[in-house]
């Protein structure tokens, strides 16, 4: 609330130093138009350079004296000169900027992105104020405290900037380049890991795994599974957490080998819509910040510019275990009923078959319906 109410008094006080200015003008032309230049006494700063009519006590800050306090907004006060009030001797009327070097102080606290930073001598910096892009040499400096800062120093755009204090700012470096997606829209997410050994590709660009099941007279046989790949590294694949089941034997192709599922991984990633229903996928992260990051483009398992992605991915995964877990509840009222009726069955008499077998009919029937929803 401060920083807003800041904001807005130094907005009207500007607006009041304008129209003191054109004041002052139209004052000074009836000066001259009347001849009282001699009960006037004219001062010229000392050197050229752009006014400024206004001070903030932020004007003798060195690299040495600079502390974390001095990047609070909330205390951070600037005293408009011109008011029509009333100086003496010895207070400032204004204030001169005399040359296109200057610089941006910056505290980076996140270690991953000093470092980036760090191994940069040059980096393009975009201006949020007016999107212009400049380009700036990075140096770093400690203060008496122990925090480290960077300094971005520029020799272009001093007019523009002068009169702002403080600046948002996007830093660009090379590998920054990339997808702009809001924080929001990331998601983890678990998925199990499984060696890349145990997946066939088949001929329709399709994945699946072998898997050990049992017929219904208790016989093992082999199944094969089509899964989706949503990322992999030197040996391992990760796949959905709805394709598999924690437990599932899968036997290597053109082998006796066999792997248990079980071990799981967790992706970094957004929920894809371009095929009207969600569909994860895993990012890289090359730059954040708190309301956005950039991630990497055209990656195998990644987005593509112009992907409609769930912007709100938490919201989305709380409805997701919503409605898995009224399906859970509802899958087991109906079990419930089956085992009833196949109670009711083995009740009645023996010669009544026609009862025994509806009952155990239902019983499969839910049976396979499980399997369908989770081969």
């Amino acid at each position: 609330m401060r920083k807003n109410f800041y904001t807005v008094y130094d907005f009207k006080s500007g607006l009041d130093g304008t129209v003191q200015k054109l004041s002052n003008s139209s004052l000074l032309n009836d000066i001259q138009s009347l001849n009282l230049n001699n009960s006037i006494a004219r001062v010229s700063a000392q050197d050229p350079g752009i006014v400024i009519y206004s001070t903030d006590g932020y004007e003798n800050l060195t690299p040495d004296s600079i502390t974390l306090e001095n990047f609070d907004q909330s205390k951070y006060e600037k005293h408009q000169l011109i008011n029509n009030s009333l100086v003496k001797k010895g207070d400032p009327v204004y204030k001169i900027c005399d040359s296109e070097d200057w610089s941006i102080i910056i505290n980076v606290k996140d270690e991953e992105q000093a470092k980036e930073l760090e191994s940069h001598q040059y980096v393009d910096v975009k201006f949020i104020k007016n999107q212009d892009i400049s380009s700036a040499k990075v140096s770093s400096f400690t203060n008496g405290n122990g925090d480290k800062f960077f300094m971005l120093s520029f020799t272009n755009s001093m007019i523009t900037f002068c009169r702002d204090r403080f600046l948002s700012v996007e830093i660009m470096t090379d590998s920054n380049n990339g997808l702009k997606i809001p924080n929001s829209a990331i998601v983890e997410k678990s998925f199990f890991t499984v060696p890349q050994d145990f997946i066939s590709e088949n001929n329709d660009e399709t994945t699946s795994v072998l898997r050990d099941k049992y017929d219904e007279q208790g016989n093992k046989t082999v199944e094969s599974v089509n899964i989706s790949i949503y990322n992999e590294d030197d040996s391992d694949c990760y796949i959905d957490t709805d394709s598999l089941r924690a437990g599932d034997v899968l036997i290597k192709p053109d082998s006796n080998a066999t792997f248990t599922v079980g071990k799981t991984g967790t992706l970094k990633g957004v929920y894809n819509y371009n095929k009207g229903y969600a569909d994860f996928k895993q990012i890289e992260v090359l730059y954040n910040n708190e309301e956005y990051s950039i991630v990497k483009s055209k990656t195998r398992y990644g987005l593509r510019v112009y992907d409609y992605i769930i912007l709100d991915a938490e919201s989305y995964d709380k409805n997701l275990r919503s409605k898995d877990e009224a399906q859970d509840s509802q899958d087991s009222e109906e079990t419930s009923a089956s085992q009833g009726s196949a109670d009711e069955a083995e009740s009645a008499s023996s010669g009544d078959s026609l009862n025994s077998e509806d009952s155990q009919a239902t019983i499969d029937e839910s049976a396979d319906g499980g399997s369908t929803a989770n081969p």
